[in-house]
């Protein structure tokens, strides 16, 4: 089994979201996993989008790869409980699309909260033959 870890920290701002989207998508690159890039770099856009707006402290993100499945983690100091609303956003609205997104992206998803922490996870399966570096 091949296990590869990274982690960073990022910054309570909006344009850390771009610094962790090119933090997801160069390791993924290097792990030759090129086919969940463009799915791993939007899940990680919304879920540190989510923590910038609604959590507190710094913003963590974890990426792990092993044998057939990627795993992404977004947490902040916040401790609040993220919630997909249960009526789809409309057209035009602005918020309220970033679970809904994840939920679409990801074989597995879930979010927990304890006091002074919010943790977003996702696993996502990779293609076959993808990530042989």
């Amino acid at each position: 089994m091949t296990g590869r870890r990274v982690d960073a920290a990022f910054g309570r701002d909006a344009g850390e979201v771009a610094r962790a989207r090119h933090f997801v998508g160069s390791a993924l690159a290097a792990w030759g996993l090129d086919a969940e890039r463009s799915a791993m770099e939007l899940a990680v856009s919304e879920l540190v989008s989510n923590a910038i707006q609604h959590g507190a402290g710094d913003v963590r993100v974890c990426l792990d790869h092993a044998c057939d499945r990627v795993h992404l983690e977004v947490s902040d100091e916040g401790g609040g409980q993220p919630v997909m609303s249960e009526s789809a956003p409309t057209a035009g609205q602005m918020g309220g699309w970033g679970l809904r997104f994840v939920n679409e992206l990801a074989d597995a998803w879930g979010a927990d909260a304890a006091v002074g922490l919010t943790r977003v996870w996702l696993d996502k399966r990779t293609t076959p033959g993808n990530g042989a570096r």
